[in-house]
């Protein structure tokens, strides 16, 4: 199959996610969104997307993940 059909994954009590076969990635929203509602429930200020795509090491794994 040529095409990134997207699965559905669950992950425990976090959320769900859409995870490409193939490239085996998801949406860094997704996450994101699943950790401020983590975060939220223990009392603690959200993440903002731009701060996690200010991050270094987000970065390196994207591109190890594509290359």
């Amino acid at each position: 199959m040529k095409t990134n059909q997207m699965m559905t994954v669950k992950i425990g009590n976090f959320g769900i996610l859409e995870i490409g076969h193939k490239t085996m990635m998801g949406k860094v929203s997704q996450v994101l969104e699943m950790g401020n509602r983590n975060r939220e429930a223990k009392n603690l200020e959200p993440i903002p997307l731009k701060e996690i795509l200010r991050k270094q090491d987000l970065w390196e794994f994207i591109i190890s993940r594509h290359t």
